[in-house]
């Protein structure tokens, strides 16, 4: 995931057996804040620009001065879900922006019961 300074944080670390499931918490949202949005690359450059662009995340609407956390998993083929995001009493669906991978690099799926990569 793109932070700041474009460098990438990582949602789900290498090595890890399939399926598996992380849940990341992220900062209450700023006054009058409606959404947020988060970049999500698959690779292991240090700069997010330097790795595969596999689209954006949506969390909203918001809740002012409720911190969300947003549920990440790999299912048995590799393939990333966002099932859902929660913030307090609240939990909202997360809408995925599909940008079908910005690099000639073909995108690597792990096999069913090998270690998965980084993203």
């Amino acid at each position: 995931m793109k932070v700041r300074g474009g460098m990438v944080g990582t949602i789900i670390p290498r090595r890890r057996r399939l399926p598996l499931t992380a849940h990341m918490p992220f900062a209450a949202p700023l006054p009058g804040q409606k959404r947020f949005v988060f970049e999500v690359y698959e690779g292991d450059a240090a700069q997010a620009n330097d790795n595969l662009y596999l689209g954006n995340f949506v969390l909203e609407p918001l809740i002012a001065g409720e911190a969300p956390t947003v549920t990440f998993s790999l299912d048995q083929s590799g393939v990333l879900q966002v099932p859902e995001w929660s913030a307090g009493n609240h939990v909202g669906a997360v809408e995925f922006r599909w940008a079908g991978g910005r690099k000639s690099v073909p995108m690597s799926r792990p096999n069913q019961g090998e270690p998965a990569g980084e993203m």
